[in-house]
Formats: structure tokens, C-alpha cells, sequence
């Protein structure tokens, strides 16, 4: 069996070397039609020949059905050698065996085809109802395609040649900007990051990522994915916010003071300024619980707490340390009075009156 390829080129062959058509009874009309043709080993090439060895003659079958028309796409061709005689016996075997290759190779692609088509139904489907929004971005930033999952997104429009970055909040334009052109420059293949996309009603945050394939000419472009994960952002930062910071009063629990504390101390190393920790400890305040009940303690706590960041610097910071501890960090203080006269401030400003009405 001969492929496609060195099928056409023998029978170009041949239909240059019309000198063999004397001595056989197919002449060049056959090898112009590429129907069956019976022409001497010779004729078909010096490479082909040594293959066949000594054998005189050579029957080439086009690999087609019958009922196809001539000239048409020529899948391969069955070449068979041998005495003319033998040859022109088999001839019609011989024939019927090409056209029965010729029918396997038709069914093989189609079943390809086939397969082809539903696979792209499959994506397409699976694409369309996707909550991800894919899409494809041009060199230029602006959108070529957007899956239907895009007007859940962005709110209903069509993307078709929006620029990306007119998509996203404006807060985050530059990002999307430097994103796409590390992807293009630096021969990255992906690229991964976090936008926010306002809408009229609500801001969104979602997790992009982005993939570069501009040489794939199915797609010739980035591929940008969106997912929306603002309620998995929201998530994150409670968890966060409950794990470093009080519950009641909002401030910095323990676990946070000590990490700030380091960070300060490394900066004021740096800056030559000083460091300071104050530690407060409410008087009798198990009075308060014991007497006027636990919510009330709680209130008071609460009063404390916004007292206590109302009298310090933007770069203080106020922690609870828990019950009824509190602990102020000071820094960049000149010098050890300065904590000094900030604690006798807070002192101050703690032990004014409360005008609230505590009850039970």
C-alpha cells in the first residue's frame, strides 16, 4: 500500500514518461484519471524498482470506491508486481481489494470527523453552561470572544472588542495592564492573579488566570479564565479577622501583638527610633460583672476598647490581650518619656466618667 503522498507523485510520474504506453494495454488517460493502471516496473523509479526486484510489470490500484468519481481526493494506492499475465488475471481481486481499502479508510475518517464533531459539541456545551468566564484577548488587550457565562459577570453586556482593562475596577486597571504584558514578554506560558470588577450593584473580586496561546492557531490569542470568588474572599478575610482579632471589642488579640511587635522593632532598628509596649489592666472590673452582669461587662470592654484607639497616633496600635488586659505598642517614639506621657494620656482619657446608663 502506498500513502497519499507517494501515490500522487507516482502517478505524476508517470504521467511524464509516457513511453511505456506502447507495450501495455492501459495508455496515459488512465494515469491521467488515476484509475488502474499496468505499466513496467521501469517506468515507476529507480527506488521502487529496486524494491520489486526482478519482476517485469506492475499493476497501481487507486485506493477509491467505484462509484466515485474520478479525479477526485486520491487517499493512497495498492501497487502489486508480477508477470503481465498474472497481473491481468488478478486484475479485478485485485481492484475489488483497493476499493474495499478505499472503503476502510473512508469509514476510519469519518468515525475521526465524528469523534471530531462531538467533542466540540462536548466543549461547547460544557463552555456555554460554565460559571467560569472564559476569554480570548487580542495582542491589543481588547476582547475577541467572551463565553455566555461573561454577562452574569459584567452585568449583561457584550465584551466584543472591549478593552480588558476598561472591564475590570479602576484600582486594578495597571495590574491587568503589567499582567498581560509579562505574559506577552517574558515568554511565560501562565500568569495568575486577583482583580476586582465593579458592577452597579456590587463589586466582585474574582481569581483570573491567564494562559498565552497565541501560537495555537485554534486560538491565536491569551485565554483569559475568570472565576468569581468574592464569597471565598469574604471567607478568608473573617477567618483571618477572627483569628487576629478580638471577637468583642474588634482589636488585635494576642496572636497579632506579638508579630506587629517584631515588625516594629525591626523598623525602629532600622530608623533609630524607639519601641515601646504599654500594659493596661482594668481596676475591679469583676465588680462590674459580678454586679451589673456579663453584657454589661462586655458594653463597658467595648467602651474601653474605643476609647483606648480613639487617644492614640495612626501608628499605634491597640490590642486586647483578654478579660480585662489591654495592651497599647508605641512607635516611633523619640524617646522612653514619650510612651511616658502617651500612658498618662490613656490614663486620662480611660478615667473619665462614662455618661452611658449600665443595666443588667
Amino acid at each position: 500500500m502506498l500513502p497519499a503522498a507517494e501515490a500522487l507523485d507516482l502517478y505524476a510520474r508517470l504521467a511524464r514518461c509516457p513511453a511505456w504506453a506502447g507495450g501495455t494495454p492501459d495508455g496515459p488517460s488512465q494515469v491521467a484519471g488515476r484509475r488502474t493502471v499496468l505499466v513496467p516496473v521501469a517506468a515507476l523509479g529507480p527506488e521502487i524498482a529496486a524494491q520489486l526486484g526482478d519482476l517485469p510489470t506492475a499493476l497501481l490500484c487507486p485506493v477509491v470506491q467505484p462509484a466515485r468519481p474520478a479525479g477526485g481526493e486520491l487517499p493512497g494506492a495498492l501497487l502489486a508486481a508480477g508477470s503481465e499475465r498474472q497481473l491481468t488475471e488478478m486484475r479485478g481481486s485485485l481492484e475489488l481489494l483497493a476499493s474495499q481499502a478505499g472503503l476502510a479508510t473512508e469509514r476510519i475518517a469519518l468515525r475521526r470527523e465524528v469523534i471530531r464533531q462531538e467533542s466540540e459539541a462536548y466543549l461547547r456545551t460544557l463552555v456555554h453552561n460554565a460559571s467560569d468566564v472564559i476569554l480570548i484577548v487580542d495582542d491589543d488587550t481588547t476582547v475577541r470572544y467572551a463565553s455566555p457565562s461573561a454577562r452574569t459577570v459584567f452585568g449583561g453586556a457584550d465584551l466584543t472588542g472591549t478593552p480588558l482593562p476598561a472591564l475590570v475596577d479602576p484600582r486594578d486597571r495597571d495590574r491587568v495592564v503589567g499582567t498581560l504584558d509579562t505574559l506577552r514578554g517574558d515568554g511565560r506560558q501562565e500568569a495568575h492573579d486577583y482583580w476586582r470588577v465593579s458592577r452597579e450593584t456590587a463589586r466582585i473580586e474574582v481569581e483570573v488566570r491567564c494562559r498565552d496561546l497565541r501560537q495555537d492557531p485554534t486560538v491565536g490569542g491569551l485565554v483569559v479564565t475568570l472565576r468569581d470568588v468574592t464569597e471565598q474572599r469574604q471567607l478568608e478575610h473573617e477567618l483571618t479577622q477572627r483569628a487576629f482579632h478580638d471577637a468583642l471589642t474588634g482589636l488585635p488579640n494576642r496572636a497579632l501583638l506579638p508579630e506587629r511587635t517584631e515588625r516594629a522593632l525591626r523598623r525602629g532598628h532600622r530608623e533609630s527610633t524607639t519601641t515601646c509596649l504599654l500594659f493596661i489592666d482594668l481596676d475591679d472590673f469583676k465588680i462590674v460583672n459580678d454586679t451589673l452582669g456579663h453584657s454589661v461587662g462586655d458594653r463597658l470592654l467595648c467602651a474601653v476598647a474605643e476609647r483606648l484607639s480613639g487617644s492614640l497616633r495612626r501608628t499605634d496600635t491597640a490590642a486586647r490581650l483578654g478579660g480585662d488586659e489591654f495592651a497599647v505598642l508605641v512607635e516611633h517614639a523619640e524617646q522612653p518619656v514619650d510612651a511616658e506621657v502617651l500612658a498618662a494620656h490613656v490614663v486620662r482619657t480611660l478615667g473619665r466618667p462614662s455618661t452611658s446608663r449600665w443595666r443588667r
